[in-house]
């Protein structure tokens, strides 16, 4: 399998399938289907819904994603949900959004999928990625 890459000068519309690794530097207005690595580099964008065995955010990210492993790196936003079976916040990086963890037996995303989405939890994180306590929850 080839790796795939869009680059910074470079916006895509529609839906962009991939059987290895995508690397995004550009803009995506749509979904990112991949079989394996999905990685959003800084200064990279993608509305709509991700979909890869493993995520890293490091651009921005508004929409849903599911993963089995899932970063949200240094310089990483992500708005909306995801669902993974393992979630990191790196110092920097911002969430906000529900979370959901799939099955862990599960080794498919599209478990995910199947899952009713009322049961997620909410996580609002600031820029440093400090979760804010319950007792001080935004109402």
């Amino acid at each position: 399998m080839k790796d795939c890459f869009i680059s910074n000068d470079t916006s895509f519309n529609g839906t962009f399938k991939c059987g290895g690794n995508i690397i995004i530097e550009g803009h995506v207005e749509g979904d990112v289907i991949c079989d394996n690595l999905v990685k959003i580099e800084s200064g990279g964008y993608i509305r709509g819904e991700v979909r890869g065995q493993q995520v890293l955010i490091n651009g921005k990210v508004e929409g849903k994603c599911y993963a089995a492993r899932l970063s949200v790196l240094s310089k990483g936003i992500m708005y909306g949900d995801i669902f993974s079976d393992e979630i990191s916040i790196e110092k920097g990086g911002s969430f906000i959004g529900c979370s959901q963890l799939m099955d862990p037996s599960s080794t498919k995303i599209e478990h995910a999928i199947e899952e009713n989405d009322t049961d997620s939890e909410l996580f609002i994180t600031d820029i440093q990625s400090t979760l804010i306590p319950e007792d001080n929850s935004i109402k």
